[in-house]
């Protein structure tokens, strides 16, 4: 995949494959990276999208994140995955109302079904929240 980007560093799939490569080895901040790589590439690759989002939380990337999720929320309001992940962001700052804010649109996003957030785990964060308010 490298020799591939030194002929063409705009090939997102190099990058992409690059970064579960990383994952692999357990590299999250370079499968980072490359996420980012693809994504800035091609915004509209939603698996990329997606696995920018859960590496950088996983890294603690918030703000980055973030601006990212916010970005993409201002296009789509409704979508679930994105609501989900803000609020995680949120949930993980301990700031816990605006996390409610965006789980309770999560689940109540008509997409909540098919965007690969469990409802089940959505409506747990509603519940916990709720008690620690």
């Amino acid at each position: 995949y490298r020799s591939v980007l030194e002929i063409n560093s705009g090939y997102s799939w190099s990058h992409f494959n690059l970064g579960f490569i990383y994952l692999s080895q357990g590299k999250k901040q370079q499968a980072y990276e490359e996420f980012l790589a693809t994504y800035n590439l091609n915004p509209m690759d939603d698996e990329a999208f997606k696995k920018l989002i859960t590496v950088g939380i996983d890294c603690e990337f918030y703000d980055a994140t973030l601006d990212i999720l916010e970005d993409r929320v201002v296009k789509n309001p409704k979508n679930a995955f994105v609501q989900f992940y803000i609020a995680e962001i949120y949930f993980k700052q301990r700031e816990y109302e605006d996390a409610l804010h965006h789980y309770t649109l999560s689940i109540s996003s008509p997409d909540i079904n098919t965007s690969g957030v469990d409802p089940k785990l959505v409506n747990l964060k509603i519940q916990k929240i709720k008690s620690l308010l």
